[in-house]
C-alpha cells in the first residue's frame, strides 16, 4: 500500500491584507522500497470567502489545493 504524505513547505502572500497568492507544496510517496515526491507551485485567485493568514491551518491550505 503507498502512503502518500503531504506538506506545505511556503506560503507567498500580499503584505497589504495578507492574501496567499501562493502555495509550494510538496508530496512523497513510499510503496516497499520504492519511493518519489514532488514539490510543486500552485497559484490562488482571491475567492467569496477569506481566511485571515494568522488562522491558517495546513489542513485549509491542503483543502485548497486538492479541491
Amino acid at each position: 500500500m503507498t502512503a502518500i504524505t503531504w506538506k506545505i513547505n511556503n506560503l507567498e502572500r500580499q503584505t497589504f491584507d495578507g492574501l496567499v497568492t501562493v502555495v509550494h507544496w510538496g508530496a512523497s510517496a513510499v510503496d516497499g522500497d520504492y519511493n518519489a515526491g514532488v514539490y510543486n507551485t500552485q497559484a490562488l485567485e482571491r475567492g467569496d470567502s477569506f481566511v485571515n493568514y494568522d488562522t491558517l491551518t495546513e489542513e485549509t491550505v491542503l483543502g485548497w489545493l486538492w479541491s
